[in-house]
């Protein structure tokens, strides 16, 4: 299949900025789809996950396909610099740490 995706794909290039500790990935987010699914969107302030309609896409029964939850900005963060400081070590400690992961659905 051919797409012609607009530029920037779509996003105004202004309003581009990159995730820094300043400037984190927002901490709610919902997907729906299975395990390789891509249609993220983050929580809106009220913490309700939009509707289907909501997020223009067709709604097909399967309460097990979606996924809210919230993002560790903090360890992701420690990740990144653990890489870029060749601290294995660090690395490793921080895996550990975070090796259960709760996903509430």
């Amino acid at each position: 299949m051919i797409v012609d995706w607009p530029d920037k794909m779509g996003f105004d290039e202004g309003s581009i900025t990159e995730i820094s500790r300043k400037n984190p990935l927002p901490e709610g987010w919902d997907r729906i789809g299975g395990k390789g699914g891509v249609d993220f969107t983050v929580l809106p302030d009220d913490g309700i996950p939009y509707t289907y309609d909501q997020r223009a896409i067709p709604y097909v029964e399967n309460p097990s396909a979606r996924y809210v939850a919230t993002f560790d900005n903090e360890s992701y963060f420690d990740v990144i610099d653990a890489i870029r400081n060749g601290d294995l070590e660090e690395l490793n400690k921080i895996v550990v740490s975070k090796s259960k992961i709760i996903v509430n659905s």
